[in-house]
């Protein structure tokens, strides 16, 4: 308990420190101006965009499920709005916790089954966003960018493998190589559900910060992807603030186009647009809990005396 004590204070003062760092440099009045010049088309479409996302990844998740469990699109959808919206709003990424446990009550999926899928919704979701960076990050060279790739190809057929080897190991061992079997029996579409969220996702946060900052929508690309890349990172600030800018203001200071652009202008669009983010998640998370629980769910709870 105390090891997870510190590690909660770390990440307070970390976030403490970033936020201070972003105030200290960006005029928020500034921001302010900045933010209310954006066309209000883009805002919509923004927002649209980060919407369609979410149904991309609903989709994902119903690739997975469909074939085990008698699910409907409208439960995953339900299921991973909720989701979201607890990862943007609970400290220490604890919202991570509630896929699992949101699938065991609304579709009566045992839990150990959610903590898999869980496990590989955010594998496929960093092996997507490392593929994208080994290709587009400037500076990369060629070898290291194929290598790269290679290496991840290569891990991950690895851990296919070992999931659909025949059982041989201890009970424990291949309750879970069966879960992770059964999260991967049709790869291909949760993989392209997968991508599709991470092109739109990128490609709208990049809109964003282009109309922001005025960088080319290369730069901004770059940026975007910064920015959602340091959500990765093993420590990070609470709600992903100021991990998150200082991802946005690398990526577009890796960009030579992007070099005209102040440290100030680009922490205060990374800023503008993270809580944009944010607030679409939690708009859409709250929206959510008008949506019927799961049908496993419901067909329980009405079969109750």
């Amino acid at each position: 308990m105390k090891s997870v004590w510190w590690v909660r204070v770390a990440v307070v003062l970390l976030t403490a420190v970033l936020l201070v760092w972003i105030v200290r440099i960006i005029d928020l009045h500034a921001m302010g101006r900045i933010v209310a010049e954006v066309d209000s088309r883009t805002i919509v479409g923004v927002v649209a965009a980060l919407l369609i996302s979410y149904l991309f990844r609903a989709m994902r998740l119903y690739e997975e499920l469909r074939s085990q469990w008698p699910v409907r699109l409208r439960d995953c959808l339900r299921i991973i709005l909720l989701h979201n919206m607890s990862v943007n709003i609970m400290p220490f990424r604890a919202g991570e916790a509630a896929l699992p446990l949101l699938m065991a009550r609304e579709l009566r999926i045992p839990l150990h089954r959610g903590l898999v899928t869980l496990a590989w919704l955010r594998i496929q979701d960093a092996s997507i966003v490392a593929v994208i960076a080994l290709i587009a990050w400037p500076d990369f060279e060629w070898p290291l960018r194929v290598f790269g790739i290679v290496a991840l190809v290569t891990v991950l057929a690895a851990v296919l493998r070992w999931a659909h080897a025949p059982q041989r190991s201890a009970v424990t061992e291949g309750r879970w190589r069966d879960a992770l079997a059964r999260a991967t029996a049709s790869p291909w579409r949760t993989w392209l559900w997968c991508a599709a969220n991470w092109a739109l996702k990128l490609t709208a946060i990049a809109w964003l910060l282009h109309d922001l900052t005025s960088m080319s929508l290369e730069a901004s690309s770059i940026a975007a992807l910064g920015g959602e890349a340091a959500a990765f990172l093993p420590v990070q600030g609470m709600a992903g603030f100021g991990t998150y800018e200082a991802g946005v203001a690398l990526g577009a200071k890796a960009s030579m186009q992007a070099s005209s652009a102040s440290l100030a202008t680009l922490l205060s669009a990374a800023l503008a647009t993270h809580v944009l983010v944010i607030a679409s998640s939690v708009v859409a998370g709250a929206l959510a809990l008008l949506l019927p629980r799961g049908t496993l769910a419901a067909s329980a709870a009405s079969s109750t005396p």
